[in-house]
């Protein structure tokens, strides 16, 4: 059917006012809340404005639907034979979350390519149509609307669902909720906010039938989640994803099946793709490393296949991080939320500006500081103020050499410091920076991280990719080699490995004491810090 034709069928009138109106294909329907047909108003009398309205919504319609066949097929990926699967809890989450990701991907999509003012109004009207159709279903509890579009997903998937009424009616459900939730966020977008698409989820391996065998992939991946119950979410969630891309590119699971040669061959195929650092490339195989030492603890493997996989690296290093020079200091503690006093939503209230001075003058990791509760600020009636970093509760720590304690900089004090205690204290919170809320990992740093990386680039000037938070950690390494401090000192204050040493020596109560005469030898001239908290 050629443009014209198909704008033809498009243009309806009621009355004296022209429409357009099109067939949503069935495959696509869940993208529009099950909608059958695109129908809105051209919102003219005239024939030939509508005509000339009609072939371009038409475009933007065939452009549309491409764009969402195009992400169902990556969705789709290289899966030739569909799996099949059980609809357990996990699986409906797994589904749900990659509807999401993939809604969220698309949309993002569409809207780099540049919309109109009519695709756009267009665009709006249509959502808030399928918002209102969606949850008309939902207080309803009615899912046959929203089933072809689930079917649909679950064929691109390549998933074969193990018959159960009572299961496919839930996952239905889920499916619909989730589908209501991601119009909701496209329409956020719509007003101009940011929505940040979420993390790629892989369905293919979450709770497959499996045959009976214990010796794949998956079961080993199971049992090294559960073998230790604390483990972090996102170490979790990078393992899962190794597994599962490793599982794409090889096309098999079966421990018996796998050799060598084909993680050597996944190193390749990573290498190959060009996107991924040495580095990373090397963090994937550590984690497939971990994930079959499972089977040689288990007797399925007699030596770990992945073991002395080497990655190759560049002749010199680039630096990925590096220290912040003075100048840099000086464009970061006299930008606006330190001469001006502005506290953007993302910085969390004072986190925005207390957490790049601790980390300068204590060199503690950007998590350390942001879960410090109140209970860890204190004092010695010999030694003065002082951070303890520890790992208790909900707190943790990166080794076991992390705990420690950090006296107070003179600087620190002079800036304020204990001041803001006090008034965090009387407000009765329990945490430092109350306003820091944890992230999908469970890491209270994680979202601010983001905005103040931002917030380094394009309030404080600074350009360069391998300066970042982490750098005051460099900078305060730098400072503490200045000074002319032992590396047993310096070792007991970053919290690296050789800090053990101070206590043997010294004990533990008069470690403080050479830490606090270390601490008050830190010196970073030329810089004027402001006064955050005056008296």
């Amino acid at each position: 059917m050629d443009l014209d034709m198909k704008c033809q069928t498009c243009l309806h009138k009621r009355g004296s006012t022209y429409y357009f109106r099109r067939r949503i294909p069935e495959e696509l329907r869940s993208f529009f809340g099950g909608k059958t047909e695109i129908f809105f108003s051209l919102r003219t009398k005239d024939v030939r404005i509508a005509a000339s309205k009609v072939k371009e919504h038409a475009v933007q319609c065939d452009r549309e639907f491409e764009q969402y066949r195009e992400q169902m097929k990556q969705a789709c990926g290289t899966q030739i034979q569909a799996q099949r699967k059980a609809i357990g809890d996990d699986f409906i989450q797994h589904l749900c979350e990659r509807w999401k990701f993939c809604s969220l991907t698309g949309d993002d999509w569409y809207r780099q390519q540049g919309l109109s003012d009519d695709e756009y109004d267009d665009l709006v009207q249509r959502r808030a149509e399928a918002e209102q159709t969606l949850k008309a279903d939902l207080a309803r509890g009615q899912v046959n609307n929203i089933v072809p579009g689930l079917q649909q997903f679950l064929m691109l998937e390549g998933i074969d669902l193990v018959p159960n009424e009572e299961k496919f009616r839930q996952l239905a459900y889920a499916f619909l909720k989730v589908v209501i939730e991601t119009t909701q966020l496209q329409r956020e977008r719509d007003q101009g906010n940011i929505v940040h698409n979420p993390e790629p989820v892989d369905v293919l391996n979450s709770e497959s039938v499996s045959d009976g065998r214990n010796d794949d992939l998956n079961h080993l991946f199971k049992k090294w989640k559960t073998l230790v119950p604390e483990r972090p979410k996102k170490t979790i969630r990078d393992v899962k994803l190794a597994v599962t891309d490793f599982q794409k590119v090889v096309g098999k699971s079966a421990l018996q099946s796998l050799s060598r040669t084909d993680f050597i061959a996944y190193r390749d195929h990573l290498i190959a793709q060009g996107q991924y650092k040495p580095k990373t490339i090397s963090k994937k195989l550590n984690h497939l490393h971990a994930v079959l030492e499972i089977a040689v603890d288990e007797e399925l493997l007699l030596k770990n296949p992945v073991s002395k996989i080497k990655v190759p690296q560049p002749k010199v290093k680039k630096l990925s991080r590096v220290s912040f020079e003075i100048k840099d200091l000086k464009q970061i503690f006299s930008s606006e939320f330190y001469a001006d006093g502005v506290r953007p939503i993302g910085g969390a209230g004072e986190a925005a500006v207390w957490m790049a001075v601790l980390a300068l003058f204590t060199g503690a990791r950007r998590e350390e500081l942001a879960q410090l509760r109140m209970q860890d600020i204190r004092k010695d009636p010999e030694y003065g103020g002082y951070l303890v970093i520890i790992d208790e509760g909900e707190l943790n720590v990166k080794t076991e050499n992390s705990r420690r304690r950090i006296p107070l900089h003179p600087e620190l004090i002079r800036m304020g410091f204990t001041r803001y205690v006090t008034e965090i204290e009387q407000a009765g919170h329990n945490w430092l920076f109350p306003k820091l809320k944890v992230d999908c990992d469970g890491k209270r740093s994680g979202n601010w991280g983001k905005w103040w990386l931002r917030a380094l680039r394009k309030n404080m000037g600074i350009a360069d990719s391998r300066k970042v938070f982490h750098s005051f950690r460099h900078t305060f390494k730098d400072a503490c080699r200045e000074a002319g401090l032992r590396e047993e000192i310096e070792d007991a204050l970053l919290g690296h490995s050789g800090s053990g040493s101070v206590g043997r020596h010294y004990g533990n109560r008069h470690a403080l004491k050479y830490l606090r005469d270390a601490i008050d030898q830190i010196q970073f001239e030329g810089i004027n810090f402001p006064i955050i908290v005056p008296e």
